[in-house]
């Protein structure tokens, strides 16, 4: 098997090759993309874990909405967004002193959170302390601190709540990210990404069908004349399972031959057709993250519905 090095991957492939699969999961209906899935000459990478997404959720409402091409796209977000979000969260949390109501809950919530999306994992514990000082000195402007510091509290974990899908497993998992780009480094000529390989005896198996991959999602159907072992031409992250008649598989440790790629055993297949599935899940983590940010939104949505009609009768 002969290996090229990737010089890309430290880079990797840079911000164009970032919004095209962010904005291809996006659209398929992946609302935090995790996966990129052509990075790497299709084997892969798991670098969206860790990169503040608000940039990239922007450029694809406008991608979804002027039609606008991807290089134009990223030229008028090419500017640190930081300099657009402290402002609007500093003086939405300013405002919300002076005149607190259900309005500028929301806007001071989402504003938070959108400075949480901006920025990388390494930053967010300055951001939150920055924030956080601020938002005890406006309570301390006030007659009445101890309740406005607990609204402003109340904000602050509503904006980190409605960014957990993207702060909690980037930290979590930062390592494990930046470990992967490290010893990921190498491409293989003779193999084709995201293609299903025997590594056993070949006469053993015989596809039967292959079924129209999604993103993401790859489905087999095999015969078989006992087990055999199967390599995934996609480099092994955790979120990738391995299902065998909707049984899970485990994946096996990559030796030095497949470095790092999906590889894994079936047991025996009795000689008719079955079905073997391949898939990236969320993890527990990243579940959970996400559970939180739905749930944050829905009540949000409601505390926001409660205040309008109050309001209005």
């Amino acid at each position: 098997m002969e290996l090229l090095y990737n010089n890309d991957l430290q880079g990797v492939c840079m911000y164009e090759e970032y919004f095209k699969n962010f904005y291809d999961l996006l659209s398929k209906g992946y609302l935090f993309p995790r996966w990129a899935n052509n990075l790497n000459a299709g084997y892969g990478s798991p670098i969206l874990i860790i990169l503040p997404p608000l940039k990239y959720y922007l450029g694809s409402i406008i991608q979804t909405v002027f039609k606008i091409p991807v290089p134009i796209i990223l030229k008028m977000l090419s500017f640190n967004l930081n300099w657009l979000v402290w402002p609007l969260s500093l003086l939405s949390l300013d405002g919300y002193r002076k005149k607190a109501g259900w309005q500028r809950f929301l806007v001071s919530s989402l504003a938070i959170s959108c400075l949480v999306l901006a920025n990388k994992p390494e930053q967010l514990v300055y951001v939150l302390s920055i924030v956080v000082l601020f938002s005890s000195y406006s309570a301390f402007k006030t007659k009445q601190r101890l309740k406005m510091a607990k609204k402003y509290l109340l904000i602050i974990l509503t904006a980190m709540g409605l960014s957990v899908f993207y702060w909690l497993p980037a930290i979590t998992e930062y390592k494990q990210v930046k470990a992967f780009m490290a010893n990921n480094n190498l491409l293989f000529e003779d193999l084709e990404a995201q293609s299903l390989d025997v590594v056993s005896d070949s006469s053993k198996v015989e596809m039967v069908n292959e079924y129209d991959s999604r993103y993401l999602w790859y489905g087999y159907e095999l015969i078989a004349s006992g087990s055999a072992d199967f390599r995934f031409n996609v480099y092994d992250y955790p979120g990738w399972k391995v299902f065998f008649q909707s049984q899970p598989i485990n994946i096996d440790p990559g030796d030095d031959e497949n470095k790092g790629l999906i590889t894994f055993t079936l047991p025996d297949i009795k000689h008719r057709a079955d079905f073997l599935e391949i898939v990236f899940e969320d993890t527990k983590t990243r579940a959970l993250a996400e559970n939180i940010t739905y749930l944050t939104m829905a009540l949000l949505i409601i505390y926001t519905g409660c205040g309008y009609f109050k309001k209005n009768n």
